[in-house]
């Protein structure tokens, strides 16, 4: 089970209440029956998690790749959907500066983590991540790197830019990237009328809905079609991201036509 309590900023409009989102939410994401693993205790701590980023991909691809590990996500702020993900499979608890935390391995995502982290939480091993170039110093021109950590850069351009900005000297080691097995393609031209099966097409794309495939149809609508259950089915199709529509004309213009009688080229 996974529980959560999500409130947002919220502003006074005319007499009335608007909920919006202003900056991040003040989430509370807490993981259920994780049950404990054994092995080194690592801590990802994180101030702010957004919906959608480099680190949050980040997380998201190493709770794929490790998720029997003894981790534990340690947060301040953040959007709930990647949160929910996290405590799937790993230890989820917003960061609560009334405990103090002990860890084998301690990793700061960001940039200014370490002032804060390092007052509530014991590691034998800190390291600080860097994800973006720093080279250009405006953004950062307050901070300076806590020498109680080793800085690790996701790229060599940004421990170039680590190097240039705050003379700190750090070790590259580039973001994970989980190999995707080739999908299936599958390739339908036909004029979208009733008799060509469209229908039959959703059924089945209902049952594949787990598995790895794209599916490029090259169509033209006949006329009422929009009407039918065909219609009805193409919409669906045209919603789902496993389909990619394009006319027909465009279809026969990238295919490879060399081989196919005369007849059936038209």
């Amino acid at each position: 089970t996974i529980q959560g309590i999500i409130t947002y900023h919220s502003i006074t409009i005319d007499g009335g209440v608007k909920e919006i989102i202003k900056g991040i939410p003040a989430c509370s994401i807490t993981s259920g029956d994780i049950p404990k693993k054994k092995g080194k205790r690592i801590i990802f701590f994180q101030n702010y998690l957004y919906k959608v980023g480099g680190i949050e991909t980040l997380m998201l691809t190493l709770a794929e790749m490790f998720p029997d590990e003894n981790v534990l996500f340690l947060y301040g702020n953040g959007f709930p959907e990647p949160l929910i993900e996290l405590a799937k499979v790993w230890e989820v608890e917003r960061f609560d500066r009334t405990k103090h935390y002990d860890c084998d391995i301690l990793i700061l995502n960001n940039h200014d983590a370490a002032d804060i982290a390092l007052q509530f939480i014991k590691a034998k091993k800190t390291y600080q991540f860097a994800h973006a170039d720093y080279s250009d110093k405006h953004w950062f021109r307050d901070f300076q790197y806590d020498k109680r950590v080793q800085p690790v850069a996701v790229s060599e351009q940004t421990k170039k830019g680590l190097k240039q900005a705050f003379n700190v000297d750090s070790v590259v080691c580039e973001n994970p990237v989980i190999p995707v097995k080739k999908p299936l393609v599958l390739l339908t031209l036909s004029r979208a009328s009733s008799e060509k099966g469209f229908t039959r097409m959703w059924e089945l794309a209902k049952k594949m809905r787990d598995k790895n495939y794209i599916w490029l149809v090259a169509t033209e609508l006949a006329d009422g079609i929009n009407m039918t259950a065909d219609g009805q089915a193409i919409r669906k199709m045209q919603n789902d991201p496993h389909f990619m529509f394009m006319p027909a004309k465009i279809m026969a213009k990238k295919l490879n036509f060399a081989n196919i009688p005369d007849a059936f080229k038209e």
